[in-house]
């Protein structure tokens, strides 16, 4: 079998390297607009070996082939092995009962929350629902209760995700669903918090359990704890309060994240204003909860600029620096014809989205095991703004700091005699 295959490239290599030139002309970074950004980058990097490589290094293709392809099953199984269960990650279900805690669900009414505080896990968890356990439903049986998930840093606090169920069951646990991929960060605090939206009538009442136990259920994992008091806010008031004498009994499930990044942030200022210009450069951050490898010249992301029903929006941020950290800072610098009235956004990671070329690999693993491909997205930003008919100083860019300061960085410009860019 590796004969054949070595006979068939034999063929190929020369047809190969005579349509390099044209191909490889096609697939500069401009090239990869609006197009199959994975399909043009494999292509690029093909080309790159054929014109690199003497035609006899084809014949230990076989060999080279069977060796990814052992790497590949390495991988994959090792992949397919991180599976762990969903599992019970912190509850007090079965902790003696207290009085029922009686809320209006309504907007403008009553609001509820238990905070919780998560395991020393390094690499974090990865959540999956959040269950209450409810006396009696009455009117709220037919409506839709939101939940919102939110993580405390401080005095910093940030909502992480919405919840939903469609209705609420009596004298039973009712969970409330994560989105796919939601993260909580080890060691920290988070609080799920209940509070309907418009349109519900005002005798909308649930009556939710409490416990007057301060204690959390064996099964619960090293490290979780509850918050040793339920939030609330009475109907009419914008103020919460605490009531210190129970607890809502909850149960939180999950399992431990994979290696994964879960944190998309634009780290970059627009030099004037909240619009950047032709030259400026626009820095993106991923931030893993493991350390990450990242080739030069070989990683990219997918992010728009523009209005897609105007014309292709697609380019890539080319990895910048960050490898063997756990951040890694991606950049694109403004072209003249870019333009974007409502602000960047950057796609989430996927299948077949997110990541171009090289997947960040695990630097704690052994065969290279890349990340999951999974990460944040971020929606339209209105503070960054494109215009690159207008002129800005040519790879100048404001960056914030780990502290929120703001540090100005001068990116490698490279250009020809001609002054046009020159691209890889």
């Amino acid at each position: 079998m590796i004969t054949v295959l070595i006979d068939y490239l034999d063929k190929r290599v020369v047809a190969d390297a005579e349509a390099g030139d044209s191909q490889r002309r096609a697939t500069s970074r401009r090239g990869l607009r609006g197009l199959n950004i994975g399909h043009r980058v494999r292509l690029w990097q093909r080309q790159d070996h054929v014109l690199a490589k003497p035609q006899d290094s084809w014949h230990r293709t076989g060999a080279v082939l069977l060796a990814m392809a052992t790497a590949l099953v390495i991988a994959v199984t090792a992949r397919a092995e991180y599976d762990p269960p969903i599992t019970t990650l912190v509850t007090n279900m079965l902790q003696a009962s207290g009085s029922d805690r009686i809320v209006t669900l309504c907007e403008s009414q009553d609001g509820l929350y238990q905070g919780f505080r998560t395991g020393p896990k390094r690499g974090g968890y990865e959540l999956t629902d959040i269950s209450l356990y409810a006396r009696d439903a009455n009117e709220s049986r037919y409506t839709t209760i939101n939940a919102g998930l939110y993580h405390r840093d401080g005095y910093l606090i940030t909502k992480v995700a919405d919840l939903t169920r469609s209705r609420l069951d009596d004298f039973g646990r009712n969970e409330w669903q994560a989105p796919e991929n939601t993260y909580l960060e080890p060691d920290a605090d988070y609080y799920f918090l209940l509070n309907c939206g418009a349109g519900y009538a005002n005798d909308n009442v649930a009556q939710f359990a409490t416990t007057y136990s301060f204690r959390e259920d064996s099964e619960s994992r090293e490290g979780w704890s509850l918050h040793d008091y339920l939030g609330l806010r009475s109907a009419g008031s914008t103020k919460w309060e605490r009531d210190s004498n129970k607890t809502l009994r909850i149960r939180i499930k999950g399992r431990p994240s994979p290696d994964r990044a879960y944190k998309t942030e634009i780290i970059s200022t627009p030099a004037d204003g909240h619009t950047y210009r032709y030259g400026e450069n626009i820095d993106i951050a991923l931030t893993f909860n493991t350390d990450v490898y990242a080739p030069k010249d070989d990683s990219w992301i997918v992010i728009r600029v523009g209005d897609a029903a105007s014309g292709p929006n697609t380019r890539v941020a080319e990895y910048l620096s960050g490898s063997d950290t756990n951040r890694l800072i991606y950049r694109y610098q403004v072209e003249f014809d870019d333009a974007d009235a409502n602000g960047i956004s950057v796609d989430e990671g996927g299948l077949d989205t997110g990541f171009v070329g090289s997947v960040p690999t695990i630097v704690a693993s052994s065969g290279l095991l890349p990340v999951e491909r999974y990460f944040p997205g971020v929606a339209d930003d209105p503070i960054h703004k494109v215009d690159g008919s207008l002129q800005g100083a040519v790879g100048m860019s404001s960056q914030r700091g780990d502290r929120g300061s703001v540090r100005t960085t001068v990116a490698d410009d490279s250009r020809s005699n001609d002054g046009k860019r020159v691209y890889p």
